[in-house]
């Protein structure tokens, strides 16, 4: 550990066993240093006490970007030690935690992240454990984040309750463009609550709803959904029963409702008049990107009220 090269932007742990102490040296010698942008611990059998070095290290390193630690052994203690280094980091854009025991307490620990935290785009809770009761807390802090724009909940324990607070920040976020919910029980009353809100919604593009046991009525709440939200991109069912007719049917519509883009572009172009500002935002839309180049600075030009998007896009 004490030769590890950190002249390169990725550096990367998969499927070794590291000492403690050599996890020590390691984010010291990160704390200072301005070379890596993604750190990568993966199946190494980290425990909460090297959390604990990394969460200190968090708090000083001003370049790493990217964090992930995912199949390790931490509990909802060891990703708390994490998170909370997030509180006042301003570099760390990606975090990925899945395959950890997160529990309530991680799931508590990651939602006072989430309320002042103003840099991660994109955070993984996949296989974590969590629950209905810490979607809740999640969920409450995601309607007063203003920088989140991809989050997987994929593989946890999520029922229809947790799908209703879900529902519930949906309502009130305008910066969430990709969920994944695929493999938790939403089930048809999950799906009524989520693509209630998603009626009108105009941020979300993607939604994943692989394996989560959706019935005929919640094919149906989706296609009506469909009819009036002209903002979501990709929705993503697994449905074999029907050789793939379901997803046909949703790949079309979509198709449909974005037929008119290039038209609703230039009506964009002829309202802002080619604001400068704007022209990496209307770059993406045309090739269908899930997330802006710049989309964080356009927005908060938005929130000045340079501009209203809601009627750009009407």
């Amino acid at each position: 550990m004490d030769s590890i090269n950190l002249d390169r932007t990725k550096l990367v742990f998969k499927d070794q066993t590291i000492a403690l102490d050599k996890l020590e040296i390691l984010c010291e010698r990160l704390k200072t240093n301005n070379v890596v942008h993604t750190l990568e611990i993966k199946m190494c059998d980290m425990t909460d006490e090297g959390a604990f070095f990394v969460g200190q290290m968090l708090k000083v390193n001003r370049t790493i970007r990217t964090v992930s630690v995912e199949y390790n052994e931490l509990t909802g203690r060891g990703i708390g030690y994490i998170t909370s280094a997030l509180k006042t980091n301003k570099s760390v854009t990606t975090l990925i935690l899945s395959t950890n025991n997160c529990g309530l307490e991680g799931a508590q620990n990651i939602a006072f992240m989430l309320e002042v935290n103003k840099t991660l785009n994109s955070l993984d809770i996949d296989t974590t454990l969590l629950c209905d009761s810490s979607i809740y807390y999640i969920s409450e802090a995601l309607k007063i984040n203003k920088t989140l724009t991809i989050i997987s909940f994929f593989n946890n324990n999520i029922s229809a309750v947790g799908a209703r607070y879900i529902a519930d920040f949906l309502k009130v976020n305008k910066m969430l463009s990709v969920i994944n919910l695929s493999i938790n029980t939403i089930e048809n009353d999950g799906m009524r609550a989520i693509f209630g809100q998603l009626q009108t919604n105009r941020t979300l593009y993607t939604i994943k709803l692989l394996h989560c046991n959706i019935g005929d009525e919640g094919k149906q709440i989706i296609m009506t959904t469909l009819d009036t939200n002209k903002t979501l991109r990709r929705v993503d069912v697994s449905e074999r029963r029907d050789g793939g007719a379901f997803r046909r049917r949703i790949k079309e519509k979509i198709e449909s409702n974005h037929a008119n883009d290039e038209e609703r572009i230039l009506r964009i172009r002829e309202r802002l008049l080619l604001k400068p500002y704007v022209m990496p935002y209307l770059a993406a839309f045309r090739e269908r990107q899930h997330t802006p180049p710049n989309g964080l600075y356009v927005r908060q030009l938005w929130e000045e009220q340079v501009c209203d998007f809601k009627n750009f896009l009407k």
